[in-house]
């Protein structure tokens, strides 16, 4: 007895686990489903999902405790220079004289240390690598200043 022939025999039907591969490089020839950094995607959920750093990227373990603990210190300075801007000057610079005209910009620089604090204290929670990164590039260049303005007022 003969075969139809619009059956075919099961030996020459093709296995989809065994053809996954050369589907991955054909998809990726044809540009089809591509990632930005030219990685082709492994299923239709994540293609439509899309790519997420979020999930593979892990923060170190002591950024969170560093941004806590910055959050805290410019909050109490400036909480400090904000209410007694006297005491923090005499503090700072250990000079007495003069203080009634040195107020208003030490709690002028008060004002912006709150503005820092609240920065700070909204990125303790944040998880986006970029964010986290302009709060590490805003801490630097503080420092930085506030070094360079304190080594400059002794000299």
């Amino acid at each position: 007895m003969e075969q139809p022939p619009h059956v075919r025999p099961s030996t020459l039907s093709k296995h989809s686990s065994g053809d996954l591969h050369s589907r991955l490089k054909t998809r990726k020839l044809l540009g089809v489903g591509e990632t930005d950094d030219g990685d082709v995607h492994r299923s239709k959920l994540s293609q439509i999902l899309g790519h997420s750093d979020q999930l593979y990227v892990r923060l170190p373990p002591g950024l969170k405790i560093w941004q806590l603990v910055l959050a805290l210190i410019f909050t109490v300075i400036a909480l400090w220079a904000f209410i007694f801007p006297s005491h923090l000057y005499e503090t700072t610079f250990g000079d007495t004289s003069d203080d009634k005209h040195i107020v208003l910009p030490i709690r002028l620089y008060g004002i912006t240390l709150i503005c820092l604090s609240l920065v700070f204290w909204f990125m303790v929670k944040a998880v986006d690598k970029e964010l986290i990164r302009l709060l590490l590039l805003c801490s630097i260049i503080y420092f930085t200043l506030h070094t360079i303005g304190k080594v400059k007022g002794q000299s």
